[in-house]
């Protein structure tokens, strides 16, 4: 509902603008939920919250073990659900929007209704994951989905790539492990340790992990000509005409 509702404000913005506005509106719906105690609790959040049951007729999720594998399941389908809807004809027009947006719009294509379709999806998405993390802690308080958590889902993007669900992923696994473990070694010190980590790495792999990978190419291969991401644009789009 929150993401049909921000479509306006997101869908005709670019680049760093669409970070700019997506993280304000992550605030001020935070700050807004802080302050409405009688359904969120206020910044104590709400606990107790009783074990939830998957289905109708089974029994609830009582210990860390099921509800582990239920929180795996439902993340496996999402990505499942995800990978399927890249190979459609929307994930098509949502890469080639990616690549030549331009030429894109000037072949006929709503590009504004296929981000609008984009972006009420991802709020889906993270609807769900906020539903998992209710389900695993059973607790569940708005200062969880503030600023610090929106920075480290962005590291961990910007670590895999924008480009790859795979890379994504292994990039905010790899966030989240590093942050549990400087906790432990360098207690009170590790957002500042991330915050380096990420501007490091916004110079270091500015394309992420996967399209640096990329770069790194075996003896004797052939260099990368300078037109060859303009080539791989035009192939993307001609293949959304086919």
């Amino acid at each position: 509902m929150l993401a049909a509702l921000t479509v306006p404000l997101v869908v005709h913005a670019r680049g760093v603008i669409v970070l700019m506005i997506t993280l304000a509106i992550g605030e001020l719906v935070v700050i807004a939920l802080g302050r409405w105690r009688s359904v969120t609790g206020g910044t104590d959040g709400l606990a107790g919250i009783p074990a939830v049951r998957p289905f109708w007729g089974l029994p609830a999720l009582a210990d860390d073990q099921a509800r582990y594998l239920y929180a795996l399941v439902v993340v496996a389908t999402l990505v499942g659900a995800v990978l399927v809807l890249l190979r459609t004809r929307a994930g098509l027009v949502l890469r080639a929007g990616r690549d030549d947006e331009t030429r894109l719009r000037a072949s006929g294509h709503r590009v504004a209704l296929h981000l609008s379709g984009a972006h009420i999806a991802a709020g889906a998405i993270a609807g769900a994951a906020g539903s998992l993390l209710v389900v695993a802690q059973q607790y569940i308080s708005p200062a969880d989905f503030g600023f610090d958590t929106s920075a480290l889902l962005l590291l961990g993007v910007v670590i895999g790539g924008t480009a790859s669900v795979g890379g994504a992923l292994v990039g905010a696994a790899l966030v989240i492990a590093v942050r549990d473990w400087l906790f432990g070694v360098l207690p009170g010190h590790a957002p500042l340790v991330l915050g380096a980590l990420f501007v490091a790495t916004v110079y270091l792999l500015p394309t992420g992990v996967n399209r640096a990978r990329g770069r790194l190419r075996p003896p004797g291969a052939p260099a990368l000509q300078p037109d060859q991401p303009a080539l791989h644009e035009q192939a993307t789009v001609a293949e959304l005409h086919r």
